[in-house]
């Protein structure tokens, strides 16, 4: 698609009038009149004659400050929106494994990682602890080995408890137990070195809450915490035609309901039944990298750069040469001067020239 041929009609005066001179003016059609650079200098009739352009003749004066908009080097970027959905994966639940009345809980949209209050219980805190062995007994000094000691133990020193050096093993001994109950006295828990299904429970990743029980309702009246996947994840559908600019572009733009912006990547696509007619289609899936308080419809913003580092001009200032090309009149000391320009690509506003002009250069737009 060749950049739009704007103005020139305007070009097409100035030369009948005389006020560019040494310009063969050349109409293709009505629509899209054309110039020649065989001569790219623009002067004023004032300049040629010494005499100024008579009142009331219709034609431009040197006197009428042309419109001009300044060359600008900039990298020029093209965007589009496509309607998606964003939402959360894996939804779950999460419930106590002991009696008592629920005195705390997280806010819904909160994200809970390993190492965080899930909730409370007659004011003893459940711990989210990262493993990937379920807490399935308590666990205290002279337990029968297993991983899920030296899982417990690996938590507690990633978390700064132990005495320098401790590594851990499949044995709760009393090194063990004095960690437990070092951080039992931090986390306002009863301190006494046993930990197990009561308080504790495994995770390996982030959580988001997505609803919770009630305030003050029995502890095992049903589920307390519902949670998904912390990660939100943009889901949308695309064409045979439109899936190549999405490979091309995995780098998105999330546009949030209220305006805010989100980075996004392709994580997953996935080929779609064909319709009715045959067609076949895509469901993408983008991951955002960013919190997000809510699932809801969403944009995603595709971003090209069409030119890195380019002069750019208003579009309306390109002038379409007949012998082919484009040219711009670029404002001088001495008057106006017709420029051959060639173009490397354009939004909806401006395009990215190469030619005899610099950054700062004025150019005259109608």
């Amino acid at each position: 698609m060749a950049p739009r041929r704007p103005f020139t009609s305007r070009v097409a005066a100035l030369v009948a009038a005389g006020i560019i001179t040494g310009v063969a003016y050349v109409a293709l059609d009505p629509f899209a009149p054309t110039v020649s650079a065989q001569d790219s200098t623009s002067t004023t009739e004032a300049d040629q004659s010494g005499n100024g352009a008579e009142p009331g003749d219709g034609s431009e004066s040197a006197n009428n400050d042309p419109e001009t908009s300044e060359v600008i080097l900039e990298t020029l970027e093209s965007s589009d929106d496509y309607n998606a959905d964003l939402s959360f994966g894996n939804e779950r639940t999460l419930s106590a494994r002991a009696d008592g009345t629920i005195t705390w809980l997280p806010e819904d949209e909160s994200i809970l990682e390993p190492g965080d209050v899930l909730w409370e219980i007659d004011r003893q805190p459940v711990i989210y602890v990262d493993g990937e062995i379920p807490m399935y007994r308590d666990l205290f000094n002279g337990v029968k080995k297993g991983d899920d000691i030296r899982q417990l133990e690996e938590f507690l020193i990633a978390e700064g408890y132990g005495p320098d050096g401790w590594e851990a093993d499949t044995s709760f001994n009393r090194t063990t137990r004095n960690a437990v109950k070092a951080f039992q006295k931090d986390e306002g828990m009863t301190q006494n070195g046993v930990l197990g299904p009561a308080n504790i429970v495994v995770g390996t990743t982030a959580m988001r809450v997505s609803t919770t029980a009630d305030l003050g309702a029995a502890a095992t009246d049903g589920p307390i915490l519902t949670v998904t996947d912390a990660i939100a994840e943009v889901t949308m559908s695309a064409t045979s035609r439109q899936l190549p600019l999405f490979q091309k572009s995995p780098d998105v733009l999330v546009v949030l309901a209220d305006g805010q912006e989100l980075s996004a990547r392709l994580d997953e696509t996935k080929a779609t039944p064909a319709d009715e007619s045959g067609r076949f289609g895509y469901s993408l899936t983008y991951v955002v990298d960013g919190s997000v308080g809510e699932a809801q419809p969403v944009k995603v913003r595709i971003v090209q750069v069409l030119a890195s580092d380019a002069l750019t001009v208003p579009v309306d200032a390109l002038i379409a040469l007949a012998e082919g090309g484009y040219a711009v009149e670029v404002q001088t000391g001495s008057g106006l001067a017709l420029r051959a320009v060639e173009v490397i690509d354009f939004d909806d506003t401006r395009v990215a020239i190469t030619g005899d002009v610099v950054a700062g250069d004025l150019v005259v737009v109608p």
